[in-house]
């Protein structure tokens, strides 16, 4: 693992025709760890001040209008990239301490699938697919 701490414990195990067990048992011996990528997101100095209004705000409107949230669509999205990227949740780098490694990605124009859900009350609503980028002119478009 410190040769290639992104390998497998499979690809290990099958390499050196030991069980996988075998491979994670010597792993957590030798105090390695699997560590996932974390992807963060930059918040601005007014985020949580922004945040806390939000709350605010729907509490009051809740108090007014205890069938508010039959009246919200809650939505969201997801991009699947069609170049061969690997889902991040399936990535673990093997090591003793944490390396808190970053990856960044250089593909300028990469093809991609976006899909958007919805729900309201008890109703689900899509999934809709887009090919193109979704801006918010198509969002509205769409909505």
């Amino acid at each position: 693992m410190e040769e290639n701490p992104q390998s497998t414990s499979t690809l290990v195990a099958s390499e050196n025709e030991v069980s996988q067990t075998t491979v994670l048992r010597i792993l957590r011996k030798e105090n390695y760890h699997p560590y996932k990528f974390q992807l963060v997101q930059e918040l601005n100095e007014d985020d949580p001040d922004r945040r806390l209004q939000f709350c605010e705000t729907m509490m009051n409107l809740c108090q007014t209008n205890p069938n508010l949230y039959k009246q919200i669509l809650f939505s969201d999205e997801a991009t699947f990239c069609l170049n061969g990227q690997v889902n991040r949740q399936n990535c673990r780098f093997w090591s003793r301490t944490n390396p808190h490694w970053i990856i960044e990605a250089h593909t300028q124009h990469p093809q991609k699938l976006n899909v958007w859900a919805g729900i309201v009350v008890n109703r689900i609503i899509g999934p809709f697919f887009f090919e193109e980028t979704l801006t918010g002119e198509r969002y509205l478009e769409f909505l």
